[in-house]
């Protein structure tokens, strides 16, 4: 995947969107349209973790993480650059990318059911 493809994933997918999709929830807006709240990534107990919808980046205080919508993805995740690109693919509702498309589908519906199951256990 080159790098105007992998920007045009970027901004078919805005972090804000990806981060309230698996639940996150914001603490506060802290100005210039920045969000502040707990850490996903980490046990966290006091909001650590910073968002800016406008550049599309995040970083934690707390663990010191911090990036893009798909270091968020491989983070989350906890896996490598090229799932996390074609988890996000899917969770868009794009065409695999052929040259993942066979090895990650397994991947991805392991992830995807454990993602479903968490997501039921939290409700």
């Amino acid at each position: 995947m080159n790098r105007i493809a992998l920007d045009e994933l970027k901004q078919q997918i805005p972090l804000l969107e990806y981060l309230q999709a698996h639940d996150w929830q914001q603490a506060k807006p802290i100005g210039f349209g920045r969000l502040l709240g707990l850490c996903p990534l980490h046990a966290d107990h006091k909001p650590s973790f910073l968002v800016d919808p406008h550049k599309n980046l995040f970083y934690c205080y707390g663990c010191r993480r911090g990036g893009d919508v798909i270091r968020f993805a491989e983070l989350y995740h906890q896996v490598k650059f090229p799932q996390a690109v074609a988890l996000l693919h899917q969770w868009r509702g794009l065409p695999p990318l052929l040259h993942e498309a066979a090895g990650y589908t397994a991947m991805l519906r392991r992830l995807l059911t454990c993602t479903n199951v968490a997501s039921a256990r939290r409700n």
